[in-house]
């Protein structure tokens, strides 16, 4: 077995060939039962999904609606390494859409979903969580 992880041509799953793989199976079993699937761990996902997609309705629609008041003040939020221009010219609305995306999926949990509560009004901006 050893001999062909080390050449790379090893195809069977490890966990297969392990003396104790009953146990190692049931533990994967509770682990995602208690820890990965435990409420408060899946209304964090669903929190953070819901941020997600509301920061990018609320930054799609000001790209999109660039004159607008809002498109207007949602593009002044954008950091400073989301540059509305591209040699010297105004990118494309596609191209800005994939900077928003790019920027939104490196947001940490907490930073999106506190940006996402100011945005909607369910937190004043600088106040506590």
């Amino acid at each position: 077995m050893s001999d062909g992880i080390l050449a790379g041509t090893y195809v069977d799953e490890l966990k297969a060939t392990m003396k104790h793989r009953q146990a190692m199976n049931d533990l994967q079993g509770q682990c995602v039962k208690r820890c990965y699937q435990a409420r408060d761990v899946l209304k964090m996902e669903l929190a953070g999904a819901e941020a997600i997609q509301g920061l990018l309705t609320v930054f799609v629609n000001g790209i999109l609606e660039p004159g607008s008041l809002r498109g207007t003040h949602l593009a002044k939020l954008y950091p400073s390494q989301f540059p509305r221009t591209g040699a010297g010219a105004p990118l494309s609305a596609y191209e800005q859409l994939q900077r928003l995306t790019d920027h939104i999926s490196g947001m940490t949990d907490h930073y999106a979903v506190r940006l996402y509560r100011e945005l909607r009004g369910m937190r004043y901006p600088g106040g506590r969580d």
